[in-house]
């Protein structure tokens, strides 16, 4: 199994620690699942696709042209689109299609779902159909059935949050229960504004426990539904939440307006045409608890963090040792073992470190690895978690720098700098002791 090449925060270990976290999970966690035909399981925007296929070969009278349907689902209108196909479709047609898909022989649950038993999540929700999360679990635990609830069962139990109880929450219904299946933009209204039960339980699921999103497109309309319920709800969340998706789908202000409006730190992987960094997040967390190398929760252990190019290793070798020499603990990455995880190691010192100084240096420009670290950085300035320090060394180009950075003071140093050109940031640490 390939490790996981982006960062793990922190925050999101000690949670699902603590029994607090609840793993949120969309379709694209299916997708890699084949079926007999050879197709993978469908996203929403290809099952919404089947669907409209599937009607129109069982000659389904349509009070629109189809054509328009497709139209609708290739501009991604996919909402309007299901409750167009939904008020086609009988419900005998829609639970055959349902059965046709998901029950496929060769449909059975992946590597992926099956490592999601080995990591101590508080409950998962789901928004797909299918059961092949019900599936792991059951297979996990030699045959014993996890529980399992959808938006209808609010209406005659207790909210599930008030046992302690692993369950699987079904949040746009069940296979098994066709009647209890949400697919149209009626369905979505009817949960979030006619149900007061599944309201009150989403409102308070999201203010008590810490959500980490897996397998939902930055532009997936279930995100996004429950994403406007977490606007509304901001004021009284307790933790942030996370979701994990591929790189460059985000650019930096937005992923600080989620952060602040919407509590949501985004986790961002390499992108391959399997994902594979998805089973690689998936196998560190079941790495790490079957370690039980749970970082503990503790005070900040440094006063700096250094974020540099080992290009430049003299430079910050003597940086270091006149920030140790006025009592100044630093954290740089010199100090890993050969057993130690990068990412895991260096996530925890930045979390663990009151500043972030980030060395720029002619060679810095070339490093996509020094830019995530100051994206990290500035996102975690933004929570008032670390306070981020640039510093030049020797002649560059500050036209080429990343725009966050472009308004910012910065202590500029010439090559030879001494003790005292780093009186400025030595008195700034110190002040904040």
């Amino acid at each position: 199994m390939k490790k996981f090449k982006g960062f793990i925060p922190g925050e999101l270990i000690n949670s699902i620690k603590d029994k607090k976290c609840i793993l949120f999970v969309g379709a694209g966690l299916s997708s890699s699942v084949k079926r007999s035909n050879g197709i993978n399981l469908p996203n929403w925007k290809w099952f919404l696709d089947e669907l409209l296929e599937f009607a129109i070969d069982k000659r389904v009278i349509f009070s629109v042209n189809p054509d328009d349907i497709k139209e609708m689902i290739q501009n991604d209108n996919l909402i309007m689109a299901a409750q167009e196909i939904q008020e086609t479709i009988s419900n005998h047609d829609f639970g055959d299609f349902l059965q046709q898909v998901f029950r496929d022989k060769y449909v059975k649950p992946s590597a992926t779902h099956k490592l999601l038993p080995q990591i101590p999540f508080r409950s998962i929700m789901t928004s797909n159909y299918d059961n092949l999360i019900e599936g792991a679990y059951t297979l996990h635990h030699s045959g014993t059935i996890p529980n399992k609830f959808t938006q209808e069962d609010l209406l005659n139990i207790s909210s599930p949050l008030r046992k302690d109880d692993f369950y699987i929450f079904k949040v746009h219904g069940d296979l098994d229960r066709p009647n209890t299946i949400v697919l149209g933009s009626r369905g979505y209204q009817k949960l979030f504004f006619r149900s007061p039960e599944y309201r009150q339980f989403l409102e308070t699921l999201f203010s008590v426990y810490t959500v980490l999103f897996i397998g939902y497109g930055a532009s997936d309309p279930d995100l996004e539904n429950v994403l406007d319920r977490l606007s509304s709800i901001f004021n009284r969340t307790i933790d942030k939440h996370y979701i994990l998706l591929p790189d460059h789908k985000f650019n930096f202000a937005e992923k600080k307006r989620l952060l602040l409006d919407k509590r949501l730190e985004v986790i961002e992987y390499k992108i391959d045409e399997t994902h594979t960094q998805v089973d690689a997040f998936l196998s560190d967390l079941t790495e790490i608890f079957k370690e039980q190398q749970m970082p503990e929760k503790e005070n900040k252990k440094y006063d700096a963090f250094i974020s540099y190019s080992h290009n430049n290793i003299k430079e910050i070798e003597r940086l270091r040792s006149f920030l140790m020499d006025v009592r100044l603990s630093v954290w740089y990455d010199m100090e890993l073992k050969p057993s130690q995880d990068i990412q895991n190691t260096l996530t925890e010192a930045i979390n663990n470190s009151r500043f972030m100084i980030i060395v720029i240096t002619k060679d810095y420009y070339d490093s996509e690895w020094l830019k995530k670290e100051l994206e990290i950085g500035l996102l975690k300035q933004v929570e008032g978690k670390i306070n981020v320090i640039p510093i030049s060394i020797g002649p560059i180009d500050f036209q080429r720098l990343p725009k966050e950075l472009q308004n910012i003071h910065f202590l500029q140093l010439n090559e030879n700098f001494s003790i005292d050109d780093l009186k400025p940031l030595i008195k700034m640490m110190k002040r904040d002791q």
